[in-house]
């Protein structure tokens, strides 16, 4: 190039951030479009320059220094014209190659990206191309250790199983998981990600249904019983046509999913509902949990359960919303004014949370609480900061 010229390759930084990955300086394709306006305007530029006194300069921007074009650079353009051209591109997250071909280049980039110039995953899996070229880059580099080739190409998965890229699946990841152990590991990705349309290309192969059946997790149970979270009604069909026997734990992960479709279809299908504590708390946790709930109550297994052990086991894992515990009092509020040692484990569960807001609406709304003897039970223990917290119910 010139005297100006940087080194047109560095080496990967093997730093992965919040699915941010930083990647060697090469251009993207879209440089080379950017090249092409920049040999056209530099003709234009140079025959305008050459008319131009040696001796002027011009302020621009406040900061930029537009001069003659040195004789020693391959890219006569003042600065901010080529940074003009450079904006175009895009921001820095749209690059996976970042190049400072020169000193002229290096500095536009540097006003233009700062320091920000790492490339995020969602953007490596924007193209099938590019998202192999990157894997391949990856793998391919010498300098890297094998875990942290690992690392790097498990964060790309995920992010194309959380975007549920399809396309990028089919063509970047399903090739090279044809073995039973890669199959358990894309339909775990699947699962945990709710990627209903790669789920859809996964059971297409009626062999990848076959290993969903024989791979056995936890307690003994088939991989296949937990896909419910990234099946819709129809794959469900389709995997009880070939075999699937969907079970309680079916109910808990299809409760995963944004939609009760799947859930309400499962209801009517699964005939031994595994702990139906479990898949009670999960429907009630749901963003529409009041017709998780009113669905679960058809069934006589489910409206036999006591609601106040279910409302005990929601606040102590703080998955109580206000709102939660108020419609489940609506239901139950009866039994909690006959029962005395529900109310007091209620109370502690709540102050042990520290849930100020639940101890305020079931003070006011539900049942009047004994804050002084409660504060004189916390005293009596040496629990000054349980006491502070009381004081603001009185």
């Amino acid at each position: 190039m010139n005297a100006n010229t940087n080194e047109h390759e560095a080496d990967v930084v093997n730093t992965c951030n919040n699915s941010t990955i930083q990647f060697p300086t090469i251009l993207p394709q879209a440089f080379l479009i950017a090249i092409v306006l920049l040999i056209a305007m530099n003709a234009v530029i140079v025959a305008s320059t050459r008319k131009m006194s040696t001796n002027v300069n011009e302020q621009h921007e406040g900061n930029d220094l537009i001069t003659k074009s040195k004789s020693n650079s391959s890219i006569p353009l003042p600065t901010h014209i080529l940074r003009h051209c450079l904006s175009f591109l895009g921001s820095s997250d749209n690059y996976y190659f970042l190049a400072s071909v020169s000193k002229d280049f290096k500095t536009v980039v540097e006003q233009l990206y700062g320091d920000n110039r790492n490339t995020s995953a969602e953007s490596i899996i924007a193209t099938v191309s590019r998202c192999n070229h990157v894997i391949d880059l990856i793998m391919g580099d010498t300098e890297l250790a094998e875990e942290e080739k690992a690392v790097i190409a498990e964060k790309i998965a995920k992010v194309i199983f959380y975007n549920d890229k399809v396309v990028i699946f089919e063509q970047s990841v399903m090739p090279k998981c044809e073995t039973s152990e890669g199959i358990r590991k894309i339909v775990g990705y699947a699962i945990t990600e709710r990627s209903t349309e790669i789920m859809r290309t996964i059971i297409k192969n009626k062999e990848n249904v076959q290993i969903m059946k024989d791979q056995m997790v936890e307690d003994g149970v088939p991989l296949a019983v937990f896909v419910s979270a990234a099946c819709d009604v129809s794959m469900i069909k389709e995997l009880i046509d070939h075999g699937v026997e969907f079970k309680g734990e079916s109910l808990v992960f299809a409760l995963n999913r944004d939609d009760l479709q799947t859930f309400e279809y499962l209801l009517d299908t699964v005939e031994v509902y595994t702990e139906p504590l479990a898949i009670i708390r999960k429907a009630l946790v749901h963003q529409k949990y009041i017709d998780a709930f009113e669905m679960l109550m058809t069934k006589e297994c489910f409206r036999v359960i006591d609601l106040r052990i279910v409302l005990l086991r929601l606040v102590v894992t703080s998955h109580a919303t206000l709102d939660l515990v108020q419609f489940l009092l609506g239901h139950s509020s009866h039994e909690i004014e006959i029962d005395e040692s529900f109310f007091r484990h209620l109370i502690f569960a709540c102050i042990e949370e520290r849930r100020m807001d639940l101890l305020t609406y079931i003070n006011s709304s539900i049942q009047e609480i004994n804050v002084e003897s409660c504060i004189l039970f916390f005293q009596a223990i040496d629990d000054e900061e349980t006491v502070e917290f009381l004081r603001d119910l009185l």
